[in-house]
């Protein structure tokens, strides 16, 4: 069964005519997932800039049966803006044919601490740029960009936030030096972030 892992893109909805001053930071959470759900291929709708039915498109295109769809960004509040278009693209798809696997999670189903490296070669790393503004010390010019997690989750629990339930991990209290030494589940390979 071939699967399929979807960012959707919420972000004309909100960036308007700035879509060009935005960052685009790599899926990866979808990129440590792919291993867990032994996906053949990540849409990101978000780095390609696909609006709604350009995104169902392309899923129609792949010609998967499962199609995953994690309404995030590298940031879990991500989930809030994508839940929306995450959910219009599910029911889309439901409604063309009964033969679709299909599932929305804006949430972490799984702990992502298990499945270690993101599989980068499901991506393009150079449709991933920093924000206009991390370009102006070097002349303007917008460089590739990702993200490095120190931990996942939270030990507090404020009221106003949804970090746990985006995770869904309860936090375990260890000293910090013992959180660093065991940071190292996210390795960036060197090679895919480099010009070829």
């Amino acid at each position: 069964m071939k699967t399929i892992l979807v960012r959707p893109n919420c972000s004309e909805g909100y960036y308007k005519d700035l879509q060009n001053l935005r960052a685009v930071e790599p899926p990866l959470w979808h990129l440590i997932l792919a291993k867990y759900y032994k996906a053949d291929e990540v849409i990101d709708a978000e780095a390609k800039n696909y609006n709604y039915l350009q995104t169902i498109e392309h899923i129609l295109k792949s010609k998967a049966q499962r199609i995953i769809i994690l309404a995030t960004g590298s940031h879990p509040s991500a989930n809030i803006q994508q839940t929306d278009i995450a959910n219009k693209i599910a029911n889309f798809i439901k409604n063309i044919s009964k033969n679709y696997q299909v599932e929305v999670y804006n949430y972490l189903p799984v702990n992502p601490i298990h499945f270690r490296e993101p599989n980068w070669d499901l991506v393009d790393i150079k449709d991933y740029v920093a924000h206009n503004w991390q370009g102006w010390a070097v002349n303007g010019i917008r460089q590739y960009y990702g993200t490095i997690y120190t931990s996942i989750s939270c030990p507090y629990s404020c009221k106003f936030c949804q970090i746990k339930n985006y995770n869904s991990l309860r936090y375990d209290l260890k000293n910090i030096i013992c959180k660093l030494t065991n940071s190292d589940f996210i390795e960036v390979k060197k090679d895919h972030w480099s010009e070829k």
